[in-house]
């Protein structure tokens, strides 16, 4: 299973979810949104992201979101 490498819990069915779309890594739709009110990188490599993102709805698999790239 994923986590979520702001709080570190994982990723569970219904969670809102984004993934960046420069560097592919996963968050909590709501600590990516605070993360972002204080830092324009991503959490995990640094990568510039602020507004390069999209929202998923993990309604089914991660996998599924895995898979788009």
């Amino acid at each position: 299973m994923e986590t979520c490498s702001i709080c570190l819990d994982d990723f569970e069915i219904n969670d809102k979810i984004y993934k960046t779309k420069i560097c592919n890594h996963l968050f909590h739709k709501e600590c990516l949104k605070e993360w972002l009110k204080t830092e324009n990188s991503c959490p995990v490599c640094r990568a510039f992201i602020k507004r390069f993102f999209k929202a998923y709805s993990l309604t089914h698999n991660l996998n599924c979101v895995l898979k788009f790239k």
